[in-house]
């Protein structure tokens, strides 16, 4: 065997076992690869240069391979795609648009992806009618600089979404262009079902017509608003940012967004659409009249996350249904006024079927000529220092406030002016009288801390002839052409129910502070006076059985044809008037002039001190025979008991006091009872045989 035989031998042997020895030692698969691909920053191309994309990020073993792949509109045999399979490809774009690429690399059985993309010519433009949905997202790598143009009104048909899919997405319109979402169609910034976008911007440099949802729907969150509702679109009479129109429109939600620079309302609802309970929430406004809506509209907002009004503002606009259309809502806050400062104009006549709420320092202006109908209650609750105003609208005048129906009618540091001018005719209700508060039911109201003030009518008018127990406390009436409270008798002492109740009045000569009216019952208590010269003008015959004291200050004023009579009670009760020296009580007609009311009968037991009678006498009264200020007809026993001393009685058309036939005589001119008679025309007293 030769050398050069047995070294090749030598040789192929050393080789064999090389190889062996190599293939034991290779490692199975490593199930714990991890590639993390990088398809780099969103670009902004030049058309017809050079773009180079930049996958150099990406990470994983040594040996893993690239692949790219492209989406858009303009088709990939024209964009001259070059080295798709390393990690800095290459094209040209050849037209304005959007270029999207996705990388994705490969080692082994794994592989990672992930996407790009190349704007180029600007901000990519939009407009006309959508045929398919369309996702708005964040494809301008300058956050400064738009990723759309709407170039004309951006329409979303029936069955259509537009949906902003990413955070801070830039939307800038040309004049006279918008969004445009009809019935069936969705503009949403909802994305993956679940959580909103984070600060898109729907902007015009130089304004644009804004959102306008006709019966669609709008689900849009914590979204800014630029520049919107310059011009009005084609379909409506007002411009306004965000427009609310069709009674099929479905508002899903709209808060938190932020309205900026608006050329017109932020918000403008033409129609009542079924309510979504605070949907309508913590949105920043931005114009001086910021919404104007169909007053059931506020039924989609909740105190205690507000709106945000502007620093400088009008009001806020609401529309009601009119005279003969009640508006209701269906949560349970009704239409609440809130929160507190606000201004608000109601904007016509308004029959509210829902409770009204109204929180401290707000501003209610009303319509010329327009009136409100309370039929489930009003909460109208000030504080010193921030009281609530309701007045017309520029100074005018306006009818007031009715209610006829269940719930409380409270008023506290509440001022109403310009108000009772008209009779207020809504809802089927007709009032009697024109009243700045006029009330046809019984219970559950107070007026308290409060200001009606320049009322063309009645400052408080109540109809009822029942029991009524609404009571006015520390209240002024100021400038009310007719009386400042009007009442029924046996109500009287139930709404001026306390000594110190605080009332003030500031009325032209001839006003009555208080108008006393017929009742089916007879008040029972007592009667506190008015402070000063004010009075009571009593407009019935007031008939007194029962137990019932008139205390000092008392200054009551009868109509002529009007009497008082303490008529007999089979039984026992007790009739007291309790002036005082300096304070006494007054009876007195209403002109003040003799023979200008009946007078007093006394035909049952009384302890009358400090009392001033005069100018009675108009005509005779019941059973008796002879006109006078006071007619003394008691025939009980007991009558040495009975007390009307330290008193006065005058100016009267007949005789001063006439004591009938068969009835006590109480010796009324002893001195030591102190009683003052003068100038009655028959004379002081007669004792009837």
């Amino acid at each position: 065997m030769s050398k050069n035989f047995l070294s090749l031998i030598i040789i192929l042997l050393s080789i064999i076992i090389v190889s062996c020895s190599n293939e034991d030692s290779v490692s199975p698969p490593d199930d714990t690869i991890v590639l993390v691909a990088k398809a780099g920053s969103n670009q902004q191309g030049e058309i017809n240069e050079t773009v180079t994309l930049n996958g150099t990020g990406s990470t994983g073993p040594s040996g893993f391979t690239y692949s790219w792949t492209y989406e858009g509109d303009v088709p990939e045999s024209e964009i001259n795609f070059q080295n798709k399979t390393s990690a800095t490809p290459t094209f040209i774009p050849p037209a304005i648009g959007v270029y999207s690429f996705t990388l994705t690399i490969n080692y082994q059985d794994s592989s990672d992806s992930d996407e790009t993309t190349v704007l180029t010519g600007g901000s990519l433009e939009i407009g006309g009618t959508l045929t398919e949905d369309l996702e708005l997202k964040n494809i301008q790598p300058n956050s400064s600089l738009p990723d759309y143009t709407v170039t004309s009104d951006l329409i979303v048909p029936d069955g259509i979404t537009l949906s902003i899919v990413e955070d801070e997405v830039i939307v800038a319109f040309n004049s006279e262009t918008g969004i445009h979402i009809q019935q069936g169609g969705t503009f949403t910034n909802v994305y993956n079902g679940q959580d909103y976008t984070f600060n898109s911007e729907l902007t015009g440099m130089d304004g644009w017509k804004g959102i306008l949802i006709e019966n669609g729907t709008i689900d849009l969150e914590q979204t800014l608003i630029v520049n919107a509702g310059k011009t009005a679109f084609a379909n409506q009479n007002e411009a306004a940012a965000v427009t609310l129109s069709g009674t099929q429109t479905n508002l899903t939600s709209f808060s938190d967004n932020e309205f900026v620079n608006s050329y017109s309302y932020d918000i403008l609802v033409t129609d009542k659409f079924p309510e979504v309970f605070r949907s309508v929430e913590s949105n920043k406004l931005s114009y001086n009249m910021p919404i104007k809506a169909p007053i059931t509209f506020m039924g989609f907002w909740f105190a205690e996350n507000p709106n945000i009004l502007p620093e400088t503002y009008d009001y806020i606009d609401l529309i009601p249904s009119g005279a003969n259309t009640k508006d209701e809502v269906t949560n349970v806050n009704g239409f609440s006024f809130y929160p507190s400062g606000i201004k608000y104009y109601i904007d016509g006549d308004f029959w509210a079927g829902s409770h009204i709420s109204v929180g401290r320092g707000s501003t209610i202006y009303i319509k010329e000529g327009a009136g409100i109908l309370v039929d489930s209650g009003i909460l109208s609750f000030g504080v010193e220092g921030e009281e609530i105003t309701y007045t017309g609208i520029d100074g005018k005048n306006w009818k007031g406030f009715a209610s006829r129906q269940s719930g409380s009618k409270s008023f506290k540091f509440t001022t109403i002016e310009n108000a009772g001018y008209g009779i207020n005719e809504l809802g089927g209700f007709l009032a009697e009288a024109p009243a700045a508060i006029y009330s046809a039911h019984f219970a559950g109201g107070q007026l308290e801390d409060c200001k009606i003030i320049n009322s063309g009518g009645f400052g408080y008018y109540n109809e009822l002839s029942r029991l009524v127990a609404e009571q006015i406390n520390r209240t002024l009436f100021k400038n009310t052409t007719q009386a400042a409270i009007r009442i029924n008798l046996v109500s009287v002492n139930e709404t001026i129910r306390k000594e110190d109740h605080g009332n003030t009045f500031e009325l032209d000569p001839g006003i009555p502070p208080v108008l006393v009216v017929e009742s089916d019952l007879e008040p029972v208590g007592q009667l506190y006076g008015l402070g000063g010269d004010n009075y009571y003008l009593i407009d019935i015959d007031w008939i007194q059985t029962g137990d019932f004291t008139i205390n000092a200050g008392v200054h009551l004023k009868f109509k002529s044809g009007r009497s008082f009579i303490r008529e007999f009670n089979p039984f026992v009760t007790l009739f007291a008037i309790k002036g005082e020296p300096g304070n006494p009580v007054i009876f007195d007609g209403e002109d003040g002039t003799p023979g200008s009311w009946g007078g007093l009968m006394l035909a049952d037991g009384f302890r009358i001190e400090h009392l001033i009678v005069k100018n009675g006498g108009e005509f005779i009264l019941p059973n008796a025979t002879e006109k006078a200020n006071i007619v003394s007809a008691y025939i009980r026993s007991g009558g040495d008991q009975q007390v009307f001393r330290n008193s006065t009685i005058s100016n009267s058309a007949g005789w001063g006091i006439v004591v009938e036939s068969g009835t006590w005589d109480f010796e009324f001119d002893e001195p030591a009872k102190n009683n003052t008679f003068t100038n009655n025309t028959s004379g002081d007293i007669i004792i009837k045989p």
